[in-house]
C-alpha cells in the first residue's frame, strides 16, 4: 500500500480551507472544554505538586515524613473527588473520541457541525470501555518495557475511528479490526506521528511564552484530520477530490 505523508499533509491542509463552521472554531470550542476539564481535575486532586514536594523539594532526611504526609492526605481524601475526577477523566475521553468523529468527517469532505465533537456521547458506554480496554492493553504491555508499550499504542490507534464507522462493532472487535489494519503500518503510523514534532515543540514554546495553547487551534485539527486521512486510506476509502483541485498545488 502506498504511504505519503506529505499528500495526506496536503489533502488535510486543504480539508480545513473555506469549511463552514470553520475548524479553527471547532477547535477553540474543543480546547476551552478541554481546558476547563482539567482545570477542574487539577483543582480537585494536585497531588503531582504534592509528590514533587515531597520526592524533590524536600532534604533527604524529610522525604519519609513527607511521604507519610501525602499517604495520609490520599487516604483522608474524600470519595467524592475520587468519583469526580474519574467521571472527568470519562468526559474528556470521549470528547477525545467525538473530535476524532468530526476530523473523520472533514477529512472525507462531509457536512460538518460545531455539535460534531460531541459525537462520543451517542456512543458513550462504547466510548468509555473501549478506552479502558485500550489503556489495560498498553499498559500491559508497557510492563514489558517502553517500546513494546508504544507499539501497542498504534496497534490500537484505528480502533475510534472504527467505532465511529461500525457503530455496530463490539469494542473489543473495533480493537481486533485495529491490530489487523495496522499489520505492518505501525512503523508509518510513528513516523507520521514524528513528522508533526517539531510544530509541537513550537506549540509548547509559544505557550511557555503567552500561556496560551494559540498554535493548537490550528495544530490539533491539522494532526487529526491528517491521521483520519491515513485510517481512510487503510480501510480503501477515497480520499475527496475537493472539485479536482490538486492538493499538492502551491
Amino acid at each position: 500500500m502506498h504511504f505519503d505523508r506529505t499528500e495526506l499533509k496536503a489533502y488535510a491542509k486543504l480539508g480545513m480551507k473555506k469549511r463552514k463552521p470553520s475548524v479553527y472554531v471547532v477547535s477553540i470550542i474543543f480546547i476551552i472544554i478541554s481546558f476547563a476539564l482539567s482545570y477542574i481535575q487539577l483543582e480537585l486532586w494536585n497531588f503531582s505538586e504534592l509528590i514533587v514536594t515531597a520526592l524533590w523539594d524536600a532534604p533527604i532526611s524529610e522525604i519519609e515524613s513527607q511521604l507519610n504526609n501525602l499517604l495520609y492526605m490520599v487516604l483522608n481524601t474524600s470519595p467524592l473527588v475520587y468519583v469526580l475526577y474519574i467521571v472527568i477523566s470519562i468526559v474528556t475521553g470521549v470528547m477525545q473520541a467525538g473530535f476524532m468523529s468530526y476530523c473523520l468527517k472533514v477529512s472525507r469532505n462531509h457536512e460538518t457541525d460545531m455539535r460534531d465533537i460531541f459525537d462520543g456521547f451517542s456512543f458513550f458506554f462504547k466510548v468509555v470501555w473501549l478506552n479502558i480496554l485500550m489503556n489495560i492493553l498498553i499498559s500491559l504491555w508497557s510492563l514489558l518495557f517502553i517500546v513494546p508499550g508504544i507499539i501497542a499504542y498504534y496497534r490500537y490507534s484505528q480502533a475510534i475511528f472504527l467505532l465511529f464507522d461500525n457503530p455496530e462493532m463490539s469494542a473489543l472487535d473495533c480493537i481486533r479490526k485495529s491490530k489487523e489494519l495496522t499489520m505492518g503500518h505501525k512503523a508509518d503510523l510513528f513516523v507520521l506521528d514524528f513528522s508533526f514534532f517539531g510544530w509541537l515543540l513550537l506549540g509548547v514554546f509559544i505557550e511557555i511564552l503567552i500561556y496560551a495553547p494559540v498554535l493548537s487551534v490550528w495544530l490539533d485539527p491539522y494532526m487529526c484530520i491528517t491521521k483520519a486521512n491515513y485510517y481512510n486510506m487503510l480501510i480503501g476509502h477515497p480520499l475527496p477530490n475537493y472539485e479536482q483541485q490538486d492538493p499538492m498545488a502551491p
